[in-house]
């Protein structure tokens, strides 16, 4: 076996730094994987996709077997901020339950092959997905009413997915996100300095009252960058933020992030409402009323892209604060009244 990697001596030390594991680490995590097909590791080589936590490698891997070479692309990802290499085990203990739970077999609903594990620095390696994610289309969302529409029957899917066989998955604090929300947005848009704090505290007791309801495997990050289309196959990748949770927080949540993102990039306060329905539509011929708590998702998430806006470009979002804060408001309207 012989192993090279893309850029100059010394790029080990590039990959370690970023927190990914070097070609030469990878083609020994890989070496037993591939000896299981069949298959013979001949070459691994690496470049760097993203520096920002959770850093991003491809390393594109030859092997040889019985009916000639083969070319596979692998995608490393490092431990994300604010995580620990046990957070990483768990995601990768996580991939590997649902791709041999179903999603491995399904050649339209499906996710990232995971591969192996790299102890040290910890990085996950899994199959790259062919294809484009959604995010092109959120500059021009109506074509792409297709594509929602699959991920709505892959996120039902999710959603039934039994997770009895997996060691505990973490559950989420909304309160404590919520607080941080408030204190950035207040400190930083002094004129809606008690509103935020408000608007948390009524999003912080419809969500204890949800907490009550049966709860699913949910995404946490279910968003056009984490869903990738080709043809009439689709993938969800990215399952950092998974947790056990009312199954409408991922439905909330692509709404919410539909809206802001196309608002972002049109002006249009309307124009992401389409990609909402469609999922959300979707979702309940699969999983009717599976989206009880739907408003109050949406809200929360408005919240917190705020919270995210600001804090990366200030200058832009703070013009954006009041009209999101109504939205945020008139979500929570609705779903007071729907939990009444």
């Amino acid at each position: 076996m012989s192993v090279s990697h893309a850029a100059q001596t010394g790029e080990p030390l590039e990959f370690e730094g970023l927190g990914l594991a070097c070609p030469t680490c990878v083609a020994a995590a890989l070496s037993p994987v591939l000896d299981q097909r069949g298959l013979v590791l001949v070459e691994a080589r690496g470049s760097v996709l993203r520096r920002e936590r959770p850093a991003l490698a491809r390393y594109a891997v030859t092997a040889r077997g019985q009916g000639g070479r083969v070319e596979l692309a692998v995608i490393g990802k490092g431990v994300r901020r604010h995580s620990s290499p046990a957070d990483l085990e768990r995601v990768f203990e996580l991939m590997r339950a649902l791709w041999e739970g179903g999603f491995g077999r399904d050649p339209r609903l499906t996710i990232a092959e995971p591969l192996a594990l790299v102890a040290d620095p910890p990085t996950l390696l899994q199959a790259e997905v062919p294809g484009e994610t959604l995010e092109p289309w959120l500059d021009n969302p109506l074509p792409a009413m297709g594509s929602v529409r699959l991920a709505g029957r892959w996120l039902a899917k999710l959603h039934d997915f039994d997770t009895g066989s997996l060691r505990a998955v973490g559950s989420v604090d909304e309160e404590s996100k919520l607080l941080a929300c408030a204190e950035r947005i207040s400190r930083l848009c002094p004129t809606q300095a008690e509103r935020p704090y408000l608007l948390a505290r009524r999003l912080s007791s419809l969500l204890g009252e949800l907490r009550q309801q049966a709860c699913v495997l949910t995404h946490g990050d279910f968003q056009a960058g984490n869903i990738i289309v080709s043809g009439r196959r689709l993938a969800g990748i990215d399952f950092d933020h998974a947790a056990l949770a009312p199954a409408a927080r991922d439905l909330g949540y692509f709404a919410a992030q539909a809206l802001t993102r196309i608002y972002a990039r049109t002006g249009s306060m309307t124009a992401g409402w389409p990609w909402g329905a469609a999922l959300r539509d979707e979702y309940l011929e699969h999983r009717p009323g599976g989206d009880r708590g739907f408003s109050t998702y949406l809200a929360r998430t408005i919240l917190e892209v705020l919270y995210y806006q600001l804090g990366k470009t200030p200058d832009a979002a703070m013009p954006r604060v009041p009209a999101w804060l109504d939205w945020c408001e008139d979500a929570l309207v609705l779903a007071e009244r729907d939990q009444r």
